[in-house]
């Protein structure tokens, strides 16, 4: 699905997308949108990408999938697993203050330093900030994943790689 608005100078494209990164956990859900903005004259896009890699690892519940190779996952396990973020949402996700940083290959990682729980009280989140596809976040707007729901390392490369190529 892809929704596409015109305002004043330009268009807005947003494309949400739920999936679980090839070969990452059962347990592993992503969700991502990317937005393209365009305007001007001749028209310059500018595209931001941003997601979250989801464990339900250690939240007591079913693997979100059965599989851990996505070409096999039914759209029945995707409309389940988008029940559960739905149901579990005020658990999964954390708003704070964003302290973000670009690295130089183009990578984004936001600390979080609102879940208080976690040791260290940091939740990383993962984008890209490549060349004009970054926008920052306004102080107090952020949001993270609690560390319960945390992918580990090699699903969030997994989730990464995902985000990358959407």
């Amino acid at each position: 699905m892809v929704a596409c608005y015109q305002y004043e100078t330009g268009n807005i494209c947003t494309k949400p997308a739920i999936t679980h990164p090839n070969g990452a956990s059962k347990s592993v859900v992503a969700i991502m949108l990317k937005r393209l903005v365009c305007s001007g004259n001749p028209e310059k896009c500018f595209t931001h990408k941003m997601g979250y890699c989801i464990s339900n690892a250690n939240s007591g519940q079913d693997p979100y999938f059965r599989t851990r190779y996505s070409e096999q996952v039914r759209a029945s396990s995707f409309r389940r697993a988008y029940r559960s973020l739905e149901a579990n949402r005020n658990e999964i996700f954390v708003n704070g203050d964003i302290s973000e940083s670009c690295s130089d290959d183009g990578v984004l990682t936001a600390a979080v330093a609102a879940d208080a729980d976690a040791d260290p009280p940091v939740v990383e989140v993962v984008g890209s900030c490549a060349n004009g596809t970054y926008t920052p976040f306004s102080a107090g707007d952020g949001m993270g994943i609690h560390a319960d729901w945390k992918c580990n390392d090699k699903d969030t490369l997994r989730f990464e790689n995902e985000l990358m190529a959407f």
